[in-house]
């Protein structure tokens, strides 16, 4: 397929899927992506089961390529809800509020004082009284409480402003305030605040101070992602092929952990994601040192990518004992250098623009996150730390200001028990993808290193949408691409099973963690060790 047809064809489908999904319920929108899930993945076992397409008769093949393409377009439009947005319209009001006020006021607010400042900046509004009635997460604790505890005094906020930033800061908090529900306003001020690197920052930070918040300039800002995304998916089928791109399409939309429900319509939320992409498709393309600097800005902004880099490392180490390359292929040496040049820029600009102690308020902020249990969180660690008997459903106490104190109290106990099993099964896993990168291409091994992420990593759900980069397995290895089809699938029938959070992540956390051992293995089988290193096939193919 022509690039040039490839473009038009992504920016066409958006509006056929909105007139296809005109006025869904969102349990309709479910229904539709468990559905595509579900089709996708026997389409693509139906290719498995039959061998190479080029043993079919053409009619077979065409209805087949036919068939990929049309649930390819409806796992795209399942990424944006069938674009049935609800009463919010396209943006997502909370990430919205978090990753525009968090980056334009860090100099002021830090990792901590979101809450803070905005029960203050309500009160000066609003009057004491009506403020200190709700509830706020105190970020310094990350415990929720009265807000009328963050009310005094309130020189602990204004002293970090100058009086127009002040001004300015009210006048934004006035904007989001009036936007949402006043239901929907009292939930964001116990979220878990801004968390985004002084990397992160420095883009968002450049973008929220372009002008006071506002109707235009947030739609204008929340359009970024998808325009992102649309590029990211543009190169993908350039590099891997039509093929490839519809696979990807088809977990990505219908992946239940990583719907739009969490992040869709925020600011930069899907930078990483990008990036990864793009980086996998320049190194299929032969460009390392610019997949280098992507991967680069990738780790800086969200930090978890970082595990990807894991395959490749493990390559490096084990070229030794393979005698068959040098310790650093002329490829990495590209990596390393576009790597290491775009993070040097990258760090330097973050400090000069959030200040020398921003990321060590970063480390601590994401600290405290990440030692507080949620529902929403996944990973290898989320199942050992489960316990039948002090599920949510069962332990959570409404009498209580935290009703998940609990919940979070017994999932803790659970993972102290278990710990030493955890990190023994993250040695094994770590054991498992050194020989199965050991004679990989560069970019199959940095697609191999996504796997480590849900099995050392314990993140919250919508950063598994990661794992699309197994789709572009899809020419190589069609097996682990359909079976990420059917990980998404699995989820939706898991959501039918269980009924909350908390084990419905659990149990796709399983099934996570045995689709990336599947995956690794069966890479491993099919390329053996004794095979020499092939080169990257032409930038057209699938």
């Amino acid at each position: 397929m022509p690039a040039w047809l490839l473009a038009l064809a992504l920016a066409a489908w958006p509006a056929a899927a909105w007139a296809a999904g005109a006025a869904l319920s969102p349990r309709e929108v479910n229904s539709v992506r468990a559905v595509v899930a579900t089709l996708g993945f026997a389409w693509l076992g139906w290719r498995v089961a039959l061998g190479a397409p080029e043993s079919w008769a053409p009619r077979v093949r065409r209805i087949w390529g036919g068939g990929l393409l049309v649930l390819g377009a409806l796992g795209g439009a399942c990424g944006f809800s069938l674009f049935q947005f609800g009463p919010a319209g396209f943006g997502h009001p909370s990430e919205t509020f978090h990753y525009f006020m968090g980056p334009k006021y860090f100099r002021e607010l830090g990792y901590t004082r979101l809450y803070r400042c905005t029960a203050v900046a309500e009160a000066e509004v609003l009057g004491s009284a009506r403020v200190a009635a709700r509830y706020a997460r105190d970020l310094e604790t990350n415990r929720v409480g009265p807000a009328a505890a963050l009310l005094e005094p309130p020189e602990d906020c204004t002293r970090h402003f100058a009086p127009e930033r002040w001004q300015s800061f009210k006048q934004d908090i006035e904007w989001f305030r009036n936007r949402p529900t006043p239901h929907a306003w009292l939930l964001m001020q116990t979220d878990h605040g801004y968390n985004g690197t002084p990397v992160w920052g420095l883009f968002g930070g450049w973008l929220a101070n372009s002008g006071p918040a506002g109707d235009g300039r947030m739609l204008a800002l929340q359009l970024l992602d998808p325009l992102l995304l649309l590029g990211a998916w543009v190169l993908v089928g350039v590099s891997f092929g039509w093929q490839t791109l519809c696979v990807a399409l088809l977990f990505w939309g219908t992946h239940y952990p990583s719907q739009y429900d969490w992040t869709g319509g925020s600011i930069l939320r899907q930078l990483e994601l990008a990036a990864v992409l793009a980086a996998v498709c320049c190194l299929r393309r032969e460009r390392p040192a610019t997949a280098g600097a992507l991967l680069a800005g990738a780790v800086l902004v969200r930090i978890y990518p970082v595990l990807l880099l894991s395959g490749l490392a493990l390559q490096v180490l084990l070229a030794p004992l393979a005698a068959r390359r040098p310790r650093l292929s002329t490829a990495q040496r590209r990596l390393l250098l576009g790597g290491s040049l775009a993070g040097a820029l990258l760090l330097a600009l973050s400090l000069l623009s959030a200040g020398a102690g921003a990321w060590t308020a970063f480390a601590e902020n994401s600290r405290l996150l990440l030692d507080t249990p949620l529902r929403n969180h996944m990973g290898l660690r989320t199942v050992l730390s489960y316990d039948p008997a002090a599920r949510a459903q069962r332990v959570v106490d409404g009498s209580l200001e935290d009703p998940y104190a609990p919940w979070k109290q017994a999932r803790q106990r659970s993972f102290a028990q278990r710990r030493a099993l955890f990190w023994t099964l993250v040695a094994g896993f770590v054991a498992l993808l050194a020989v199965a990168v050991r004679s990989q291409p560069d970019w199959v091994a940095l697609i191999l290193g996504a796997g480590l992420v849900p099995i050392a990593a314990e993140l919250t759900c919508y950063y598994s949408a990661i794992l699309v980069v197994f789709a572009l397995l899809w020419g190589r290895t069609p097996p682990v691409a359909a079976a990420l089809c059917g990980l998404s699938a699995l989820g939706w029938l898991l959501v039918e099973r269980f009924h909350f959070l908390d084990e419905i992540f659990t149990w796709i956390s399983l099934a996570t963690a045995l689709f990336v051992v599947f995956a690794t293995v069966w890479v491993w089988r099919t390329q053996p060790v004794s095979r020499p290193l092939e080169r990257p096939p032409h930038p057209g193919g699938s």
